[in-house]
């Protein structure tokens, strides 16, 4: 069972319970989650970024910081989707064709990894049913009516006979033209 402190006490943000699920100091967090959220791909290069040109990664570092505030995974999920709009995280040639970009999937997959489930209060559906029959009018019960057995459909009109038989084939549809024979009449054997 939860303990009445724990229901109180403010929501851990994402900083720190990433740091207690990988083992990291607060202070690493943002390097740590840099690297598992980068392609694997990419990192070579990123790797050489970082040691010849440390601030091409400033905004990429600054949004992980912002993103360490964060106090559910709804909030790092939401994030995560403005993290494709932010035009410092996506413009120039380096960023998205080669891939030197943080990936929402993997800050999102990362989230829903490490966070612990929500506590939910304990119920059995007996109790919920009995708590919604306590508000509840029964409805008086109606007789069984058996249903009625469909009459079957009326058979297809009969062609006509007599005389006039041959004039419902002269009222259809004119016959398609051929480009071969526009007259639409029909070659007959000979």
């Amino acid at each position: 069972m939860v303990e009445a402190s724990n229901l109180t006490a403010p929501p851990e943000n994402f900083r720190a319970v990433y740091g207690r699920y990988f083992g990291c100091r607060p202070a690493a967090f943002e390097r740590r989650i840099f690297w598992r959220c980068l392609p694997l791909w990419s990192w070579p290069v990123a790797l050489l970024f970082k040691l010849f040109c440390p601030s091409f990664f400033n905004a990429d570092l600054e949004f992980l910081q912002s993103l360490g505030d964060c106090r559910n995974p709804s909030e790092v999920v939401s994030e995560a989707n403005s993290l494709a709009c932010d035009p410092a995280l996506n413009e120039g040639f380096l960023r998205t064709p080669l891939g030197l970009r943080l990936s929402g999937r993997r800050i999102v997959r990362v989230a829903h990894a490490i966070w612990p489930p929500l506590v939910r209060p304990t119920w059995t559906p007996a109790a919920v049913e009995s708590e919604a029959t306590r508000f509840v009018v029964p409805t008086p019960k109606v007789p069984h009516v058996p249903k009625t057995s469909r009459s079957a459909p009326p058979p297809p009109p009969s062609p006509p006979t007599g005389p006039d038989a041959n004039l419902g084939r002269l009222a259809g549809p004119p016959r398609k033209r051929s480009p071969y024979n526009p007259a639409g009449a029909r070659k007959r054997k000979q």
